[in-house]
Order: structure tokens, then sequence, then C-alpha cells
């Protein structure tokens, strides 16, 4: 149910489909969508519960069972890892990189907090893990980003006359290309 940047998505009781489904929502969330989900009772789905219901009772339903997807997933792989230390780091990684897709740099701060809370892992661990992925996304090629070559006026004694530099979201630039000029052309006026 879009609305705006929200995306409710609602789901039948069975936590085998419910853990089969969670991948394919980092994708609204990369996109900048707020998801909420919603279980419905166990044995239910949409259209039964619906059928049963009725429409109004179902839209109550939906508005008084939202959870936070974000949270939502914390919640449920922490129970699923319980007792298994291995486990949930597997899952603590898994929630690391959800929380690293949302482009709200407030909205993350806050994620960081209340993940740090239910997965019971000091903040500042996660503020690391979550800003090393974000580094390295900066830093990786995207098929999909203009290339552009800038000429360059000066020869050097490795005898290149042109750099590539990446154009990078938000005006941000790669600290390597930079440290490379400046090492390269740093005596030259």
């Amino acid at each position: 149910f879009p609305s705006h940047d929200n995306l409710t998505i609602v789901y039948d009781g069975d936590a085998a489909g419910i853990k089969a489904a969670l991948r394919g929502i980092d994708i609204a969330i990369e996109g900048g969508l707020n998801v909420r989900i919603v279980l419905l009772p166990d044995g239910e789905d949409p259209d039964s519960y619906t059928k049963k219901n009725g429409a109004e009772a179902v839209s109550t339903f939906l508005q008084s069972h939202k959870q936070d997807f974000i949270l939502f997933k914390s919640s449920l792989l922490k129970e699923e890892a319980k007792g298994d230390p291995v486990k949930r780091a597997e899952f603590s990684r898994d929630i690391i990189e959800t929380i690293a897709k949302v482009s709200d740099p407030l909205k993350r701060a806050e994620y960081l907090r209340e993940c740090s809370r239910i997965l019971e892992i000091r903040e500042q661990t996660l503020i690391g893990e979550v800003n090393k992925i974000i580094k390295k996304k900066l830093y990786e090629p995207n098929p999909n980003q203009p290339i552009t070559y800038v000429p360059d006026d000066t020869k050097t004694h490795h005898d290149q006359n042109e750099f590539l530099q990446t154009e990078v979201n938000h005006g941000e630039v790669y600290e390597r290309d930079i440290i490379r000029i400046l090492v390269e052309y740093g005596n030259e006026v």
C-alpha cells in the first residue's frame, strides 16, 4: 500500500515466507521508502482475512499492527539467533547492510541507535561497520555512473596526458584521487 514515501507490506503469519521476502525489501529501503510490515494472524492471508472481517476491519488492523521494517527485521533475526554467536554475527551483518542502504543520515542514525538496543551491540560498533560499507560503496565503480575524461594540460615524468575522474553523487570526491593528483602534480603551478 504505497503512499508518498511510505510502503506497507502485509505478510501472512508464515515465518519461512517472511524470512524469504526480507532481502527483497532492501531495494525499497535503498529507494528511500519508509517500509512498514504487518503480520496477519497465523493461518490467515490477505484474501481470507478480508473476507472474514471486511475492508474496514482490515484497514484498522493494518494501522494498528504496522511495524518498522528494519526494527522488525532486527527483532526477528535476534530471536532466531538466540544462543548462537555465529548466527548472531551473521544476522547483525545483515541488519548493518540494510541500515547502510538508508540514504537519510538522520534516519540512519536513529536506526543505528534502536538496532544497537535490540541487538545488544555497542552503537559505535554499528556506526563503524555501516561507515565501512558506505565508504566501500563510494569507491566501487558503478556501471551506470557517467565517467568523464578530463584532459591534463601538463606532462609528467609518467608521460600521462589525461586522468580519470569519476563523478560522485552530491559533489563528493574520491579522497584517493585527490591524493594521487597532489602526489603527481603537487610540484607544478
